[in-house]
């Protein structure tokens, strides 16, 4: 297996060494859930609220992109399709997230939901070597289905830096991080000690997932639009979520009718009326089409794609794959022919 790059070693590095430890000695004691409007009362002593601003202007969509959602051009503020988890390394961090400037110290978590403007649309210079002189220093985590996007940003006076993006296949990480908001929304009995236990198990299947080389830009973009319906209140929604929590080993339609508290033959019609598809036929093909992407658009050994994908064999995934689809996957890599992609 390629060795980690040395952007993905740092990333590790704080994890391990600040982040994890600071979720078992705090809990979520340190963790802002950044969902507008928010409630000073409720923030760390030392996070202060130093302004609060009204959007003056309507946002623009973007559509085509599978990150941000709207573009505030004028104020320099974006939203993100998916949640964002941040951790503020050095330094002390101004931030804007939504109406709300917030000044945030180091050994700060942050959770900011969907849809929420954060001013990640300053200008910023990507570098290769971190900048001599940083006054601040946050690691970013973008959680999308089935990937996470991280880098970390410095900044120095008006300059902002940040290092290459990195996409990493991790499938699991998305629905345990809704099922995370979900816990400090509601608030029930307890919700302290099983949000540190989601936020911990976050964080590990963020390692585990950095053993992997990342996934090139577009083949990440491809992966996320697999699972269009995810974010979804809706039963296609809770079914992709399902999905996710155990890929790549895709759970049987009786099992999916168990977990959502319906029928299978009631959940295959519902699912069939919502997407415009059979839910065998999605279930059948997704470990398939991701197979493809993986293969086309990386450099990855078969072996590795085999193992990602929770094949220990690789002559059996490619046996699997070539029952699939017809070629080997040493062909499928190599072929340029439309009808095999």
């Amino acid at each position: 297996m390629p060795a980690m790059n040395r952007y993905l070693k740092e990333t590790d590095f704080w994890v391990r060494q600040r982040v994890l430890p600071l979720i078992h000695r705090e809990g979520v004691n340190r963790l802002i859930f950044c969902k507008p409007p928010i409630d000073p009362d409720l923030l760390p002593t030392d996070v202060i609220v130093v302004a609060r601003q009204e959007l003056q202007f309507q946002p623009s969509s973007l559509r085509r992109s599978w990150e941000i959602s709207q573009l505030w051009k004028r104020e320099r503020l974006c939203s993100f399709r998916f949640p964002h988890l941040a951790y503020v390394l050095e330094g002390v961090a101004e931030i804007c997230l939504g109406t709300s400037v917030l000044r945030i110290p180091s050994d700060t978590l942050l959770l900011i939901p969907p849809h929420v403007p954060i001013d990640d649309n300053q200008p910023h210079l990507r570098f290769l070597s971190p900048p001599v002189s940083i006054s601040v220093k946050v690691i970013w985590f973008l959680v999308a289905p089935s990937l996470v996007r991280t880098h970390i940003c410095y900044s120095e006076s008006s300059q902002h830096f940040y290092t290459p993006l990195q996409f990493l296949f991790a499938p699991s990480v998305y629905p345990v991080t809704l099922t995370l908001m979900g816990e400090l929304e509601r608030k029930d009995e307890g919700y302290r000690e099983v949000a540190s236990s989601y936020l911990t198990a976050i964080f590990w299947q963020i390692l585990r997932a950095m053993k992997v080389p990342p996934l090139p830009r577009n083949c990440a973009s491809e992966i996320v639009r697999l699972f269009p319906e995810v974010s979804e209140n809706s039963l296609s929604g809770q079914i992709c979520r399902l999905i996710l929590q155990t890929f790549p080993n895709t759970p049987s339609v009786n099992r999916l009718a168990d977990l959502v508290g319906v029928s299978p033959s009631h959940l295959r019609h519902l699912f069939k009326h919502q997407t415009g598809q059979s839910l065998q036929s999605y279930l059948r093909s997704l470990k398939l089409r991701v197979a493809k992407i993986l293969l086309q658009q990386t450099d990855f050994p078969i072996a590795l794609v085999a193992r990602i994908l929770g094949f220990q064999d690789p002559l059996y995934f490619s046996r699997w794959f070539r029952r699939g689809t017809g070629f080997p996957p040493s062909e499928i890599r190599y072929s340029a022919s439309p009808s095999r992609s």
